[in-house]
């Protein structure tokens, strides 16, 4: 039998699927693939249009194309504040990462966006997003201390929600001024 029938191989050799599994191998496994640049180029566009998508029946598609170029902005933002924030502020004996190492990981860390999806689903979507809420912050924790070499889930985890806060919340801001978080 073909190796492709086996779906158990298939899930040990998937990227996604170990990524979902917040396998910490994978994200060291990344991190050294300097090959893999235009697969996670390609995931972040993908997950990143899905996302909008997914916010075109709430918001349209006036305000969703602000989403899509919004976040196109943001990525590379967030990268370099999470480089330079995890490697300069906080940084341990064996953290020496490079901004393309970064790049990458993060990139990788874009496929828990369709998790965010899980909140509009009929009648369980509340509890569903409960749950990956705090799963895709866990994967993004397991990918921050892969990336930067720390001991502590935790302090990787400080560095992703002071990252966040200092980006991301300013972001937020401005589109809930431009009225496209009035929903």
């Amino acid at each position: 039998m073909p190796d492709w029938y086996d779906i158990r191989a298939y899930l040990r050799r998937n990227r996604i699927i170990r990524a979902l599994r917040a396998d910490p191998f994978i994200f060291r496994e990344i991190r050294r693939d300097e090959n893999a640049n235009f697969q996670i180029l390609c995931l972040i566009l993908i997950f990143t249009v899905g996302s909008t998508l997914n916010g075109v029946p709430t918001y349209g598609w006036s305000d969703s194309y602000r989403w899509l170029l919004g976040s196109m902005v943001i990525w590379p933002i967030s990268i370099l504040a999470a480089y330079y924030i995890g490697s300069r502020f906080f940084k341990e004996s064996l953290t020496n990462p490079t901004i393309p190492e970064v790049y990458r990981v993060a990139g990788f860390t874009s496929v828990t966006y369709p998790l965010f999806s899980l909140f509009d689903v009929p009648f369980v979507g509340f509890l569903l997003g409960l749950f990956s809420l705090p799963w895709a912050i866990y994967i993004c924790a397991v990918a921050t201390r892969e990336t930067l070499d720390y001991r502590s889930t935790w302090k990787a985890f400080g560095v992703f929600l002071l990252v966040n806060s200092i980006v991301v919340a300013p972001y937020l801001l401005v589109i809930w001024r431009l009225g496209m978080l009035t929903e």
